[in-house]
């Protein structure tokens, strides 16, 4: 009998809280979120949201009680995609938000963009049946944690897995397998990583303090070290989801380089995650 991970046991969603523009002017505490908050230009983005805003326990706690700040970050990082894929190329074009929970970044390319198609997969079955239930026209599945997607070749023109990679281990590189097979050649696949840029910076960050309770990452960090190696820190016993890996840029074009192409590493890309840009060659 396979073993049963608890990211597949359903339990009763909550309600939604309310839809961005009901949060307009509440506490901001991330300082690049809240100077976008202040653009001119926000408001627009808003009022075309109607679409609800999770809870937190419904967006695994992401920003406890601060619902616009959480909007504000899926904003933020398709406002990030944007930049390196221009609009032109969005108009019509198919999406996968792989490991893309409740739809945090999703939902803005559904709103902001005309995309032929809008697609979430996730591990976890409550993100998938909460995209279903209260993002209408998003598409979304539950994906197994074995490398493995029910979806055609050169499916998709764009795919973005934000705070995925940061989190596996043993079968990153099937992964990327599958996900290159599903991009259309031309295609653009966007990772976040914990990579060089992280490592420099990493007392300033909130995972630093998760990586203190593993033995093997105080053994191995200092503050002077550079990130010489691929490292993954376990931080539960669940069997997917449960680590916290580091990626060498060194690392990323070697490795990752035999799959796609390596087309730009982006430090700071997400919060303190660096973004990596893979091409399909056509």
């Amino acid at each position: 009998m396979p073993v049963r991970d608890s990211f597949s046991i359903r339990r009763p969603l909550d309600s939604p809280v309310g839809i961005a523009k009901d949060f307009v002017g509440s506490k901001i505490e991330e300082v690049s979120l809240a100077k976008l908050a202040s653009s001119p230009t926000i408001f627009a983005s808003v009022e075309r949201d109607t679409l609800p805003i999770p809870s937190t326990r419904d967006r695994e706690g992401y920003y406890g009680d601060r619902h616009f700040e959480y909007w504000l970050s899926g904003f933020s990082d398709y406002i990030q995609i944007r930049e390196v894929y221009p609009a032109a190329r969005l108009r019509g074009a198919r999406l996968l938000d792989f490991g893309g929970a409740t739809g945090r970044v999703a939902r803005h390319f559904f709103v902001q963009e005309e995309l032929a198609e809008v697609m979430v997969c996730d591990v976890n079955i409550n993100n998938v049946a909460w995209v279903l239930e209260h993002l209408q026209g998003i598409n979304a599945f539950k994906n197994s944690p074995i490398p493995s997607l029910p979806l055609p070749d050169n499916s998709f023109d764009l795919i973005t897995a934000f705070s995925v990679f940061t989190h596996m281990n043993e079968y990153e590189l099937a992964w990327l397998y599958e996900l290159k097979r599903i991009l259309k050649p031309g295609g653009l696949l966007c990772v976040t990583v914990h990579n060089d840029d992280t490592w420099r910076i990493l007392p300033t960050t909130w995972v630093y303090n998760v990586l203190q309770k593993s033995k093997e990452f105080q053994a191995i960090y200092s503050a002077n070290a550079p990130l010489k190696e691929r490292h993954a820190f376990e931080y539960s016993s669940e069997n997917v989801y449960n680590c916290n890996t580091f990626h060498p840029n060194s690392y990323i074009h070697r490795t990752w380089g035999r799959i796609l192409t390596v087309l730009e590493i982006r430090p700071r890309f997400h919060s303190y995650q660096s973004g990596v840009l893979l091409g399909k060659e056509m």
